[in-house]
């Protein structure tokens, strides 16, 4: 007779979590190291970035019921 048993998958949501974290923080780590390169000083990567993410917020916000 097969043994017809079958495991139920568990998602771990803090495995997740935490693997979602990384990627975003590699992305942004390699976005800012793009931008140094970029404008040759890490204060005017910062600069282009926090332009950068408020225009995002800009064109997000009234979608998310702010502003």
């Amino acid at each position: 007779m097969q043994d017809t048993y079958k495991p139920t998958t568990r998602i771990e949501p803090l495995k997740w979590l935490i693997a979602a974290l990384e990627t975003v923080l590699g992305l942004m780590g390699a976005l800012v190291l793009i931008l140094y390169f970029y404008t040759g000083s890490f204060a005017g990567a910062g600069q282009k970035l926090d332009a950068g993410l408020k225009a995002i917020w800009l064109f997000v916000a009234p979608f998310a019921g702010q502003g």
